[in-house]
């Protein structure tokens, strides 16, 4: 019997992975109780030394300067580029140019590429996978971003092989989404993949037939994901305070991490109520003393703060659909992939298609 193919989602927020059993039963790995989803972020407790997932998240308040989250926006890219140059001071951490003259990351004066970032984080999965099966892995499937380019395929492939697999293939985010969808029934249909993750945006519309899947049309926003969500509710968190203490919060990297980090959980919090509380302690000085972030945010505010990113995805799906010559009302099904997608405003907002999938049909 041949050994079993692990499927690897190495993704900007989380990464995940799955599995054929000997039953033919698809397994997810678990890498913690009750979660399916790694963390995709790697905290250096030394040059050499590193935790990974969970742990590590914790570290993004605790040692933002040593804790690389997000890489996977910066991995394969060209240091010297306009997206780097514009982003890299975003994150506390150390965003520096390798050797090759791609975006690496400096830890305690060594130059670390990102790909070996993101060996740790796939290695880690790697390992979670080997104990659930009971035997390890030799092989593995890759998901990218549909636009990936060579140069970033490459560098997830080599994270991959440093990690101890061959890579069977590599296939488009979307792809896989819809070959997954088309395992789930037999059906004749037009889908589009709205698929938004952490740090990228793919939407591929799709004919599936007896199984059989044919890409239509694809598009997107290489620069449009939840990330992007949780930096503008951070600023709008920066407006607030600032009208309400008069300090500005802009000018430190560890605090703007700080509030991102805080947005993220109240970003989640506040797709299943309409109101949710912010606290984010010490966050500034004032007058000699410190002076804590404490804000009631609601679901309205989170949306009027976003409405711009929510439209980027609506123009994208708008172009696809238009280089395909259909229009959405042709369209049978919308297929939604990411947990950003778990945003009502982003449902709501494509209420003119005929259906969803729902949670139950396609977990995100």
């Amino acid at each position: 019997m041949s050994k079993p193919i692990l499927g690897i989602d190495f993704g900007t927020t989380n990464t995940a992975g799955a599995w054929f059993d000997g039953n033919g039963k698809l397994r997810l790995v678990p890498v913690a109780e009750k979660s399916f989803l790694l963390p995709s972020v790697v905290w250096f407790h030394s040059a050499e030394k590193a935790l990974v997932g969970q742990p590590a998240r914790t570290q993004i308040i605790e040692d933002p300067r040593h804790t690389v989250f997000g890489s996977k926006r910066f991995l394969g890219r060209r240091f010297q580029s306009e997206y780097v140059d514009r982003n890299k001071d975003r994150f506390a951490f150390d965003l520096v140019e390798g050797p090759d003259g791609y975006c690496s990351v400096l830890m305690y004066g060594h130059v670390k590429p990102l790909a070996e970032v993101a060996h740790l984080v796939i290695a880690q999965l790697v390992a979670a996978a080997s104990r659930a099966a009971g035997e390890p892995f030799a092989e593995c499937v890759l998901t990218v971003p549909a636009h990936a380019s060579f140069r970033q395929r490459n560098a997830i492939r080599q994270a991959a092989q440093r990690a101890g697999l061959e890579v069977r293939a590599i296939v488009n985010e979307p792809t896989a989404a819809a070959l997954y969808y088309a395992n789930l029934r037999n059906p004749e249909q037009t889908v589009l993949i709205f698929d938004l993750g952490g740090g990228t945006f793919d939407a591929t519309l799709m004919s599936v037939v007896n199984r059989l899947v044919k890409v239509l049309a694809t598009g997107g926003d290489a620069f449009l994901g939840g990330g992007n969500f949780d930096d503008r509710l951070a600023e709008h968190l920066v407006e607030e305070f600032e009208r309400d203490r008069g300090v500005d919060l802009r000018g430190s990297k560890t605090v703007m991490q700080r509030l991102s980090f805080a947005a993220e959980s109240a970003k989640i919090a506040l797709s299943t109520q309409e109101r949710t509380r912010i606290r984010v302690p010490c966050i500034a000085q004032k007058d000699g003393a410190f002076v804590d972030l404490d804000y009631e945010l609601s679901r309205q505010e989170l949306e009027e703060a976003c409405f711009q990113l929510i439209e980027r995805t609506a123009s994208a799906c708008e172009d696809v659909l238009a280089r395909a010559k259909l229009r959405a009302d042709q369209v049978d099904e919308l297929v939604f992939v990411g947990g950003q997608t778990r945003m009502p405003a982003i449902r709501n907002r494509f209420g003119h298609f005929k259906r969803f999938s729902s949670e139950k049909d396609v977990h995100p």
